[in-house]
């Protein structure tokens, strides 16, 4: 019998501790969304890490924690804690917290200028919202910096929706990391065109390569 009154004891204190722990975890979050929006970088950042020493498996957390030292400038580090967020989604998160996560990354890596990179999170990003411009025009941005890369800076840059065929591209690299990219958005038009269920067809996990 005492050995059951202290079993229950003990579920009944981590019941407890986890109500409180997710009390403070909101409590700090919550400040930190508001120092987030006021300009507060620093503290932001301060309360986000004491909240993630608390959770460290909260999408919500790491997404903002990124926008915040994405805000401080630090885009290598930023880009490691979307990283962090990504791996917390599950099969049931929210489309639209699915694509916030990557779309800040992609933004993330167009600012440390790591175009190629940036490409398939934004696909990702428009994978869970086809209908968000924001990833959209992002992504067109990021193809047309690794267009002016592959020309050694040239300004001229296609338009999203490349028609070129595959004979028309020469076989170096930095033109096969241009054609990867039709691949995927040419992979994504058809998987939207042939789903009948949209809710069933965006449901799934990150969209990846193909090749």
């Amino acid at each position: 019998m005492k050995i059951i009154i202290l079993l229950f004891f003990s579920l009944y204190c981590n019941v407890e501790a986890s109500i409180y722990d997710d009390f403070i975890i909101k409590l700090k979050s919550d400040k930190a969304s508001k120092m987030l929006l006021e300009g507060n970088y620093d503290e932001a950042e301060k309360l986000y890490r004491e909240a993630l020493n608390i959770n460290t498996n909260s999408t919500e957390i790491y997404n903002n924690m990124g926008i915040t030292l994405l805000s401080l400038g630090e885009k290598d580090t930023a880009i490691e804690t979307f990283e962090l967020a990504k791996k917390t989604l599950k099969k049931n998160t929210k489309n639209d917290v699915k694509n916030s996560v990557y779309y800040n990354s992609g933004i993330a890596k167009i600012e440390a200028k790591r175009y190629k990179e940036s490409v398939l999170d934004l696909v990702n990003s428009l994978y869970y919202n086809p209908d968000d411009d924001k990833s959209r025009e992002a992504l067109e941005y990021a193809r047309n910096k690794i267009d002016e890369e592959n020309r050694g800076g040239d300004d001229k840059s296609d338009d999203l929706d490349n028609n070129s065929s595959p004979n028309d591209l020469s076989d170096t690299k930095e033109e096969i990391d241009k054609n990867d990219i039709d691949k995927l958005l040419e992979s994504l038009r058809r998987l939207r065109k042939e789903s009948k269920n949209k809710e069933e067809y965006y449901s799934g996990e990150s969209f990846e390569k193909d090749w």
